[in-house]
């Protein structure tokens, strides 16, 4: 598609570079680098910020984007390792098209039914060089109708699972073939009770082909507004989101009368609310047109400051402190993982026999389970039960 948001994406100069807390800094930041081009970039932050946002960038993948963006603003360190990010990314990228094309043909001449979307589907359609968009696997959303034999001929190309998926899941068993790995999903992620049969009437087929779609712009934001709020939106750095709405936004146009239509109908949180907590990044015109809620987007604003405050804190607390702790569903969701395929991948075990490891492996994982458990209880933490409570409440404001 041609058409695109025909305002700005992003804020000029920001105020909230006077701000010295990590999300106004960090989202202000890549405002300024997101819209590099224009001419009306007059200030930079000063060197503690810059180094600080520089070591976040580098711990979420984004020095390619930074190195392409704001190459001659950058310390000379910085600079030089994310010149090595940058030429490691590209050399990849350009074996990685080449895999994926041939998947892509593998799956059309079968007569299945995909839809790319998230990762490599963003890298390679919606921005301006694949290499800016960190992925790990290449998700396909298969039409349910198909998604039998998807994972048939999978299989006879020789694509191999290392474990076993946990059931409940939003995709199959993930398979590695080479360094590449390929997640076939029966429906996107965590769209609750969504029936993955109507997701698809918001999915069209890609320009030239039959079997290959894309999602509608309108489903693409929702999908990346999703995939963020897993483990209660800490399952994905928020920066990345920012920039994948904004490549989005620069490429299709979305229908924000549609978009509102679909978070209704399907009980989900509206990606508008979302984006109005990031001031420092999408401009106010864009916040207007895109119905933003102002009271929701504090909320979530308060989210992702204090997400990012929360960081540090043990898996084993933030375990202790899910609204359904020590029901039924919590133990079935936390004890499903413990399998021998898992196992066996976690500790790095051979595929089969090796059984004495894997039984002392098994008793080791259960242990340190326990162990944590026990120092949860023992110490429940007020600031994750508030949070957590928080993100519940504010994910169904707008419902």
């Amino acid at each position: 598609m041609t058409h695109a948001y025909d305002g700005k994406i992003t804020n000029q100069a920001p105020e909230s570079l006077n701000d010295n807390s990590f999300v106004a800094t960090t989202a202000g930041l890549l405002g300024f680098l997101f819209n590099s081009d224009s001419a009306h970039m007059r200030r930079w932050p000063d060197a503690d910020q810059l180094e600080a946002f520089c070591r976040t960038a580098s711990n979420h993948n984004l020095g390619a984007f930074l190195l392409f963006t704001g190459k001659d603003r950058l310390p000379e360190a910085w600079r030089e390792r994310f010149a090595a990010e940058y030429v490691n990314a590209s050399a990849i990228s350009l074996i990685e098209e080449h895999r994926l094309q041939t998947l892509y043909h593998q799956l059309e001449d079968a007569g299945i039914r995909f839809a790319p979307f998230k990762g490599a589907d963003l890298a390679f359609r919606i921005y301006p060089a694949p290499e800016l968009r960190p992925h790990v696997d290449w998700d396909l959303f298969i039409h349910p109708d198909d998604f039998e034999r998807a994972v048939t001929l999978l299989d006879k190309l020789e694509w191999r699972a290392r474990y076993i998926m946990r059931p409940g899941a939003h995709h199959s068993t993930r398979l590695r073939q080479d360094a590449f790995g390929v997640e076939p999903h029966f429906t996107l992620p965590r769209f609750n009770a969504t029936d993955a049969g109507e997701l698809w009437h918001y999915i069209y087929p890609a320009e030239n082909s039959r079997y290959r779609h894309v999602l509608s712009p309108e489903l693409n934001l929702l999908m990346l507004c999703r995939h963020t709020s897993g483990d209660n939106y800490k399952h994905v750095f928020w920066g990345k989101l920012l920039l994948d709405i904004g490549f989005l936004l620069k490429k299709e146009k979305v229908d924000w009368l549609e978009l509102k239509a679909m978070c209704e109908r399907w009980q989900l949180p509206y990606p508008g609310d979302i984006m109005g907590a990031f001031p420092e990044f999408f401009s106010a015109k864009l916040l207007t047109e895109c119905l933003a809620n102002p009271e929701t987007a504090e909320l979530y604003r308060l989210i992702f400051e204090k997400s990012s405050q929360l960081m540090t804190q043990k898996h084993a607390d933030w375990v202790c402190s899910e609204t359904n702790f020590f029901s039924p569903s919590w133990w079935l969701a936390h004890l499903r993982g413990i399998t021998p395929s898992v196992i066996r991948a976690k500790y790095s075990l051979p595929a089969s026999g090796a059984y004495l490891r894997l039984t002392w492996m098994l008793i080791v994982d259960i242990t340190l389970k326990f162990g944590g458990l026990c120092r949860g209880l023992m110490r429940p933490k007020r600031e994750l039960l508030e949070y957590i409570k928080l993100v519940k409440d504010t994910d169904k404001a707008r419902r």
